[in-house]
């Protein structure tokens, strides 16, 4: 067994890779010529504040656990995110109805 310096269960270290994946991805969306929408923008760049935190709340020991459904709910949005390539507006928009 390897002993971290700090203590976390393993579904926070877990929850914590998704939630990387999660803003490295929305940060690195390229937009090839689809139009700029401000509201989509700033929901994604909350999303990717709140995403990036999570990893660094576990570095320095604020974020301890995680429980299962939060890391499966993580990872769904993970898979949803890479499956439209990064693009929020997609995700919103297929939220709100519009196709």
């Amino acid at each position: 067994m390897i002993n971290f310096p700090l203590s976390f269960e393993i579904e926070a270290l877990i929850n914590a890779v998704v939630c990387i994946v999660v803003a490295g991805t929305l940060m690195f969306y390229k937009r090839r010529g689809a139009r700029h929408r401000k509201h989509v923008s700033r929901l994604a760049y909350l999303a990717v504040l709140g995403y990036a935190s999570i990893p660094f709340m576990l570095i320095y020991g604020l974020y301890q656990s995680s429980s299962w459904p939060v890391v499966a709910g993580n990872t769904l949005i993970c898979g949803v995110l890479i499956w439209h390539r990064g693009n929020f507006a997609r995700i919103v928009d297929h939220l709100r109805g519009i196709k």
